[in-house]
């Protein structure tokens, strides 16, 4: 109890909920959807932070998560969630250079612009994308994509996975490109202390390929009621 106490405080401290408002598609937009693009822009990379009560001996580290395949697992289940089985999926991929190009973006025009070129490339006009959440007020004291952070407080510690995404469908008519919804995708799982012990190392890449499974679990948990409260 005291740490889920803990976890709370933290995420409230540290801005690592969701402010974007979770909605769904009306019958209307599902009815207007045959063919639809999937794509996941998540950098490949997985902050390990510790956070305490100020920012002082706190710990930063960024980690290389590229071998887990992020992106391909993330549009397979997206893929899997889609209730309609008759909808056309066509499965998108982009550069390393482009990825990085998305995961710098600071503005939604930004965002807009490279998402309808997709979509005229690959002739389609709708397109559903998971992007990884953006820092509150381009500060960072929150986490994007996937995160592993150690909580502690002067008499307890504990560590957790968390995310940090948005779930979003564009649609194109007559050049005019408009968001359909755009849900936040996030969630928190508890994972063994032991896991990273001293927090002024990085966490070994032992214990970081541990990390794949439970990260996976998360990830299927939140696109799962996602999809769901979306409408898909």
């Amino acid at each position: 109890m005291k740490f889920k106490i803990l976890v709370l405080n933290i995420a409230i401290l540290f801005g690592l909920t969701g402010c974007t408002t979770s909605t769904a598609l009306t019958s209307v937009q599902l009815n207007s959807i045959s063919k639809i693009g999937v794509l996941a822009t998540h950098n490949g990379k997985m902050e390990v932070i510790e956070r305490g009560l100020t920012i002082f001996g706190s710990e930063d580290h960024i980690n290389d998560i590229s071998t887990w395949k992020v992106n391909h697992f993330i549009e397979k289940e997206i893929i899997n969630n889609l209730t309609n089985k008759n909808l056309t999926t066509v499965p998108l991929s982009i550069s390393t250079e482009e990825l990085n190009l998305v995961n710098n973006f600071q503005l939604r025009t930004e965002y807009h612009d490279f998402f309808k070129k997709i979509m005229v490339k690959n002739n389609l006009n709708t397109l559903l994308v998971m992007i990884c959440g953006g820092y509150a007020h381009n500060v960072k004291v929150g986490t994007s994509g996937i995160a592993l952070i150690k909580a502690k407080t002067l008499v307890t510690e504990g560590t957790y996975l968390q995310l940090n995404n948005n779930l979003r469908t564009y649609q194109l008519s007559n050049d005019k490109l408009e968001i359909l919804h755009d849900n936040y995708v996030g969630g928190i799982q508890i994972v063994e202390n032991e896991l990273w012990s001293d927090t002024k190392k990085s966490i070994s890449i032992e214990n970081l390929s541990k990390l794949k499974k439970p990260a996976e679990e998360l990830l299927r948990k939140s696109i799962a009621e996602n999809m769901e409260l979306i409408g898909y």
